[in-house]
């Protein structure tokens, strides 16, 4: 007479570790996610001060020759700051484009 199995065998053991690594790699997934969208979060806030600080400059040498070396001193501050920066300065419009698709546009 065979004694009554007691335990796990090797192939529950094997598929619960399966599981377990299923598991969490979807929470490396998700951590990664949740980095990609804190990084996309701190770069419009950028974005956002570089928008505000060309309005304010704007403001200031409207009617000075100095603009245009202002906007050019800007558009180095963007590239510095930004992955890919670079903002456009028109009468109607201040545009900041950063990363590969990212955009910001303030109406004057």
């Amino acid at each position: 007479m065979k004694p009554p199995h007691s335990g796990f065998s090797l192939i529950e053991v094997l598929v619960s570790l399966l599981l377990l690594s299923f598991i969490l790699l979807s929470f490396d997934s998700a951590e990664i996610a949740a980095f990609q969208k804190t990084r996309d979060a701190y770069y419009f806030s950028i974005a956002i001060n570089q928008l505000n600080s060309m309005k304010e400059r704007f403001r200031v040498f409207k009617n000075h020759s100095e603009l245009e070396q202002e906007i050019k001193l800007w558009n180095l501050q963007n590239q510095e700051i930004l992955p890919k920066g670079k903002g456009t300065v028109t009468a109607q419009q201040i545009k900041i484009n950063w990363g590969n698709d990212a955009c910001l546009t303030e109406e004057m």
